[in-house]
């Protein structure tokens, strides 16, 4: 004789049956709890953020007539003047440029230019600095001049 077949349907049956109501409620609050604040997604990060930066020279002596400014990150164009005065620029690498500033309105803003991606990593300082022509183009310590560069909106 052979043994009867256990009756699964009766024995696993009713574990599954009432999971039925727990998967239920546990979507319910995955999807609550993934909702969000309401504001929509955030958009995704779609390129480099093309703009204009600006050289700023926070302190340095109200006599200053020429600046020697290093922009260490990419620089793309020419760089323009704010202001009155003269600008010569090199770009000493793909990612150094070092800029010549005859005239400039310290403190203040100093030089814009065209960066590829405002993100990036820059960094500007004061290689070497004359005092105007009033002062005989007297030799200007570098480390009087507190500069940054700063996205322009």
């Amino acid at each position: 004789m052979t043994a009867p077949l256990p009756r699964h349907g009766r024995r696993f049956g009713a574990p599954l049956r009432k999971a039925g109501p727990l998967a239920a409620m546990l979507a319910l609050l995955a999807t609550l709890a993934c909702s969000g604040d309401g504001d929509g997604p955030t958009p995704p990060d779609d390129g480099p953020d093309v703009g204009l930066m600006e050289v700023v020279v926070a302190t340095g002596p109200s006599d200053t007539g020429v600046l020697l400014i290093e922009i260490t990150g990419r620089v793309d164009g020419p760089a323009t003047l704010v202001g009155e005065g003269e600008v010569w620029q090199h770009a000493a690498a793909t990612a150094r440029t070092v800029v010549l500033v005859r005239g400039p309105s310290v403190p203040g803003p100093v030089l814009r230019f065209q960066s590829p991606d405002r993100r990036a990593s820059y960094a500007v300082r004061v290689l070497d600095a004359a005092a105007a022509a009033a002062g005989g183009y007297a030799t200007l310590d570098s480390g009087d001049f507190a500069v940054s560069i700063q996205p322009l909106d």
